[in-house]
């Protein structure tokens, strides 16, 4: 077997310091050379900064030609400089000093600390044929070429004159035991072979027995430096199967577990390098370096390795440790990119293996935007509703979402909307306008919270809201949408059912519907057939009929005199509600509702719901005479047609005209003599030349022997 065991010395240097900053940790560096690095200071004071002395209190950290040393130096305000400051370790323990700096406005100080390390390298598996001839005598030999390598790391020579090295288990007589004269100076390195006859090995050079203690085992094995007269063990490495790779292994720190083959380093790509330095990493240098990015933007970083041998090489950005002093400015989306989220100041360290390390520093500055656009979720609300803000800053062909740090938001009515961060709560019912303010830019949008019932969000609890929640019940198309049904949910129950439908009606017409009516006559309560439909008799403060008949009737010609009708067919039959309407504002029913064109050989259910939510089942009765009357137009507005629906309660003379909002006659649609009856006529939006006529607000008129009946109609061409 074959194998080797090296102690070496390393400790690193690596720190950007702003002027506050009061301490460092530093890396490893090897013994025996400097880590130069840069200390940063900046004047962040409105006079300038006279820095008059310094003070090292360690002399492993120095400042070259100490610049702070003379006359001193002055730092304007705003301005920084840099100056070199070198680590330059001697031993493997920690090391901690202080960096003192005197100025004319106060001490400035920071605390110093770096700590040393051991590397051991292994070789316990000596790779097949010339390769593994470790030893250089031209035979390789898996006993003969395994080899241990000593290194001094210390200040002072060493006797190792009787001191044993063997690996475990190994009997006292397999020991190899040093030379009486052996000395080992400081930096030296002392190579055991297993056997053989070595060639072109550099400095002093031994061989055992044949193998090194009993052999090193490449399944894994520990190796000791061992001496008798103290009965000290002065030294001692373990490693595992991890060394049975052809190479010899690598362990930055004699307490790590973790190994490295010697063949991972870049160099000449040897397998093991006996009685000369391993070719190690010695810095760590991250591109570009101190840099200023947009918010918004991106970074991307590359890693440079510089090697003992003077070498440097690239580093794979995935095979180094990242960190962000402030990851809510930058955050990293993969290993060497950065985001940059809002603004600030950032350090980003970069560790490799932990052995070396780098710090840059990146300043995030607001983007160059040229316009802002403000959005929300929905600009209208209920109350309670909260609304997503988002706020996009536009340049060119590019756009990006701020963050909330970096815009201001102002509400022209803080009791409508409030503001939270990312989003608008609606607190009650009105209008608010939200201004945001990117610098000079700025944009604006308004919010509208509605109440309750306004389901068309018009600012007006209205019949036309009515309507529609009816049609979200039956389930009359279109469909209702989610503000809709929010807002119809007047019970506040997820249900949009005729229980909304009477808070509806009761929030807009309070008490008053009651006080207003005129008493009802003794005409019985109940429907009875007519002729040409049906009419129906409610009881006093009516507000809806309700209803579920079979058959499947036509929608469009269920028409009443007093009421709008919304009706649904289905299989089983057709259902729906008559709501009464005056002026656009819901009223209770008249004393008789004609229903003109609904037929009369139907079974079906009618209810009549009063203003408190009562219900009232109606059933038939005795037949009551008709009245004149001019009941509706559909539709209206027309566009151009219209037909007219009106009742003659008996026969006599009538006329039916359609006049322009100035009082001109338009258009005579019947004259003459009618009998008992309800009646439909059909206007064609022409007037008496069979000329079009123009969009606008229309009459029509129905007059009979001392009675007149007007309603409008509104014309869209």
């Amino acid at each position: 077997m074959d194998g080797s065991l090296i102690w070496l010395l390393f400790t690193f240097l690596s720190f950007s310091v702003p002027v506050w900053a009061d301490s460092f940790d530093f890396g490893r560096v090897r013994v025996g050379t400097s880590q130069p690095d840069t200390l940063s200071i900046k004047n962040e004071n409105p006079v300038d900064l006279m820095i008059l002395q310094s003070t090292l209190t360690a002399p492993e950290f120095s400042l070259p030609a100490d610049p702070f040393s003379g006359d001193g130096i002055s730092i304007l305000p705003g301005e920084s400089k840099a100056f070199q400051i070198l680590f330059s370790p001697t031993g493997t323990g920690h090391v901690e000093g202080q960096l003192n700096i005197l100025t004319a406005l106060g001490q400035l100080a920071w605390s110093l600390a770096g700590a040393g390390c051991e590397e051991v390298v292994l070789l316990a598996d000596p790779p097949t044929g010339p390769e593994g001839d470790a030893n250089g005598d031209g035979v390789r030999d898996s006993n003969a070429d395994e080899f241990v390598e000593l290194l001094n790391t210390g200040n002072y020579p060493v006797s190792m004159g009787g001191w044993q090295l063997f690996d475990a288990g190994a009997s006292e007589a397999n020991r190899m035991v040093f030379p009486t004269n052996t000395w080992i100076g400081p930096g030296e390195r002392v190579v055991v072979f297993g056997g053989g006859a070595p060639q072109g090995i550099p400095g002093q050079v031994f061989v055992d027995d044949g193998r090194i203690g009993g052999g090193l085992r490449n399944s894994g094995d520990e190796v000791y430096l061992f001496d008798p007269v103290s009965g000290d063990t002065l030294a001692s490495a373990a490693f595992g199967s991890e060394a049975g790779h052809d190479a010899s292994v690598v362990r930055l720190d004699s307490a790590s577990p973790i190994w490295q083959r010697h063949t991972d380093f870049p160099g000449d790509g040897a397998f093991f390098s006996p009685g000369r330095p391993r070719i190690v990493v010695t810095h760590l240098t991250i591109s570009p370096r101190d840099t200023a990015i947009e918010a918004g933007g991106s970074l991307s970083v590359t890693a440079t390795a510089r090697w003992s041998d003077g070498q440097e090489s690239p580093v794979a950005v995935e095979n180094i440790s990242w960190g962000s002093s402030d990851e809510s400015v930058l955050l990293s989306d993969e290993p060497g990119s950065w985001f940059a989220q809002t603004l600030g100041r950032v350090e980003i360290k970069a560790s490799w293996h932990g052995f070396v390390s780098d710090t840059i520093q990146v300043h995030v500055t607001p983007p160059d935007i040229a316009a802002l656009a403000l959005v929300v979720s929905d600009t209208i609300a209920l109350p309670g509703d909260e609304l997503q803000l988002t706020v996009t800053g536009m340049e060119g062909l590019d756009s990006r979402v701020l963050s909330e740090t970096e815009y201001a938001i102002t509400l022209s009515d803080s009791g409508v909307i409030a503001y939270l961060p990312g989003r608008v709560v609606a607190h009650e019912k009105g209008r608010a306008t939200v201004w945001v303010r990117y610098g000079d830019l700025a944009d604006s949008l308004t919010i509208y919270v509605a109440g309750f019932g306004d389901i068309n969000a018009d600012g007006d609890h209205s019949l036309w809201d009515i309507v529609r929640m009816v049609h979200l019940i039956l389930g009359i198309p279109p469909e209702g949408q989610d503000f809709e049904r929010r807002a119809a949910d007047m019970t506040h129950d997820g249900l949009v059912d005729i229980r909304d439908l009477i808070s509806s009606i009761q929030a807009m017409v309070g008490g008053s519907v009651a006080a207003s009516k005129a008493t009802r006559s003794k005409r019985p309560v109940g429907w009875t057939r007519r002729n040409a439909g049906i009419s129906i008799y409610p009881p006093d403060q009516t507000l809806a009929i309700g209803f579920d008949i079979s058959g499947s009737l036509e929608a469009a010609a269920l028409t009443t005199a007093t009421g709008k009708v919304f009706s649904k067919t289905t299989i089983a039959g057709t259902k729906g509600m008559i709501i009464f309407s005056e002026n656009g504002a819901v009223t209770s029913a008249p004393e008789a509702i004609d229903l003109i064109d609904w037929p009369q050989s139907t079974n079906g259910n009618w209810v009549a719901w009063g203003l408190n939510g009562t219900r009232q089942i109606l059933d038939e009765v005795a037949r009551v005479p008709v009245t004149l009357a001019l009941h509706t137009l559909f539709p209206n507005p027309s566009n151009p047609a219209s037909v007219v629906h009106y009742s003659v309660p008996f026969e006599q003379d009538i006329s039916l005209d359609v006049y322009a909002v100035t009082g001109q006659h338009v258009k005579t649609l019947y004259s003459g003599r009618a009998a008992e009856g309800a009646y439909r006529r059909a206007w064609d939006g022409r007037d008496e030349a069979n000329r079009p006529v123009a969009s606008g607000l229309y009459f029509v008129r129905l007059h009979g022997n001392d009675e007149s009946f007007t309603l409008k109609l509104i014309v869209m061409r």
